[in-house]
């Protein structure tokens, strides 16, 4: 038993190829011009719904991403003679919508196309994309909620991997680490071990004969630490939580140096 809707219309059977073309390309633009008018229909409805649109069209089981197609696609036949519009097709004039096919469009515009010529239009008047260009090494990001982050960007491969090395051995959050840095308080060739800072500069400052030099820098970088203090005094996160700690730490190491280099300069002759 055949069914009625896989049965072939006579009227059809009937037709040669030719024909069969044309009836299709009626119908093809037929429905064409409903989804455009459909289009128009949506528009006008995002314009008097504005935030809520999506979820209206959810309501009515719509896929937002689909109906902006058709929106668009709308919104540039209107630029085009009405005769022109339905004969190219949603496809193409979703690609005619792209700034980079403005030459195009405009060339289309001004003439009743087939959607054959078009596309040769198309192609004769598409400007390619211009190149991307070359992030910046440093440079601001904002976000929506108007906050910055600093991206910075190492094209060097091996500091690029020696800095990544060297802030994980250090194990401490990355704006702690670049602050160290910064301060000069953490090695900045990234070529030596990690060892304990403040043991370290405790021997230099024990084997040189320059106390009074080492005295000066060594107050000098308690006065830092005290500052840094007074700036973390009301940590908002845990990150600044952990800056104020580290600056306490530092802080009391620092005086047990200079305990020790007064202790030394006492025994000095």
């Amino acid at each position: 038993m055949t069914s009625e809707n896989s049965a072939t219309p006579k009227s059809a059977q009937s037709l040669n190829s030719s024909d069969l073309i044309a009836q299709a390309r009626s119908l093809y633009e037929q429905a064409n011009e409903l989804l455009l008018q459909a289009g128009q229909l949506f528009e006008q409805a995002k314009e008097t719904s504005k935030r809520k649109f999506n979820k209206l069209l959810r309501e009515h089981g719509l896929d937002p991403k689909e109906t902006n197609k058709l929106i668009k696609a709308s919104i540039t036949a209107k630029g085009l003679q009405s005769s022109t519009a339905p004969k190219l097709g949603l496809m193409l004039l979703l690609r005619l919508a792209f700034p980079s096919n403005a030459e195009a469009l405009e060339a289309i515009a001004q003439q009743d196309c087939s959607q054959l010529e078009a596309s040769e239009l198309l192609k004769k008047h598409h400007q390619p994309a211009k190149p991307k260009e070359t992030p910046q090494q440093v440079e601001w990001h904002r976000h929506k909620d108007g906050s910055r982050t600093l991206v910075l960007r190492l094209p060097d491969g091996d500091i690029a991997v020696k800095f990544e090395q060297t802030w994980k051995e250090k194990a401490v959050p990355l704006p702690i680490f670049i602050n160290d840095i910064l301060s000069d308080r953490t090695s900045t060739t990234f070529d030596t071990q990690p060892t304990d800072i403040y043991l370290q500069a405790t021997q230099e400052l024990l084997e040189s004969d320059e106390n009074q030099s080492a005295l000066v820098v060594l107050l000098e970088k308690i006065q830092e630490r005290q500052q840094d203090i007074q700036r973390w005094s009301d940590p908002q996160d845990a990150t600044e939580r952990m800056m104020l700690r580290k600056a306490r730490e530092e802080l009391k190491a620092l005086q047990e140096q200079l305990a020790i280099l007064n202790k030394n300069a006492k025994r000095s002759p």
